[in-house]
């Protein structure tokens, strides 16, 4: 896939998600518990290994954080990484892939 259309394809991804947040209320207690944020600040660090099987572990445990760690995943869109960006934007996009099968949309 031309590099061109990866860009295009992750903003697009990006605005979704972003969109969809956005509709969260951030106010709410589980965007905020602090021992949990010490769990996923070690688990967005480590997506910007390149050992795969590493990589997909902590993705499948930042989904099995679920909702508390959105806002961490999100902030790693902003890194300056671009392997993190690109790892948190499959994150996010799996996560919520996992959301709609799970609720049979």
């Amino acid at each position: 896939v031309p590099k061109h259309t990866r860009q295009k394809l992750l903003a697009v991804i990006t605005l979704a998600i972003l969109t969809f947040l956005y509709s969260f209320s951030f106010s709410n207690k589980a965007w905020a518990q602090t021992s949990t944020d010490a769990n996923i600040a070690p688990l967005i660090e480590r997506l910007k290994t390149d050992n795969e099987w590493q990589r997909e572990n902590t993705i499948n445990a930042l989904k099995d954080i679920g909702e508390p760690a959105l806002p961490a995943i999100v902030k790693a869109l902003q890194d300056p990484n671009e392997k993190l960006r690109q790892r948190a934007a499959y994150t996010l996009s799996s996560y919520f892939s996992l959301k709609i099968t799970d609720n049979n949309i």
